[in-house]
C-alpha cells in the first residue's frame, strides 16, 4: 500500500494541489484511498480541500482539519475522505484558501491497490 505525504503552501486566496506522481492513477485492478489533511491553527476554516476520483467528486470545498499540536501535522486520528476507483482512475486533490495570508497544509494519502 504505498503512501504518500506532502507539505504544500496555497497562495491568499488562490488554490494549489499536491504532486502526487507517480501515485495519482491507481493501478490495473483499481482500489482505494484515504487522504488526510490539516493545518495550523491560524488557518482553521480558510482552507478548504476539494478531491476527485477519476469523474467522482468525493468532496467539495470541506474545510480541512486543524492539526493537534503545532507542527503536528495529519495523524491516524484526523478526518479521512476516501473512495474507490477504478483502474487508470486519476486522483486529484485541490485546496483553496480563502484567507489574506498563505497558509501551509500537511496530508498524506494511503493508497489499496486491489
Amino acid at each position: 500500500m504505498p503512501a504518500v505525504g506532502w507539505s504544500l503552501s496555497v497562495p491568499a486566496g488562490g488554490e494549489a494541489s499536491p504532486d502526487l506522481k507517480p501515485y495519482d492513477r491507481f493501478a490495473g485492478g483499481g482500489g482505494g484511498v484515504k487522504i488526510r489533511s490539516s493545518v495550523p491553527a491560524a488557518a482553521a476554516g480558510l482552507v478548504a480541500q476539494t478531491t476527485y476520483i477519476g469523474s467522482e467528486l468525493i468532496e467539495q470545498s470541506t474545510p480541512v482539519g486543524v492539526e493537534r499540536s503545532v507542527g503536528s501535522g495529519p495523524d491516524n486520528f484526523t478526518r479521512a475522505s476516501g473512495g474507490l476507483g477504478g483502474a487508470g482512475d486519476p486522483i486529484n486533490i485541490r485546496y483553496r484558501n480563502t484567507g489574506v495570508a498563505a497558509h501551509v497544509v500537511t496530508g498524506f494519502m494511503d493508497i489499496e491497490n486491489a
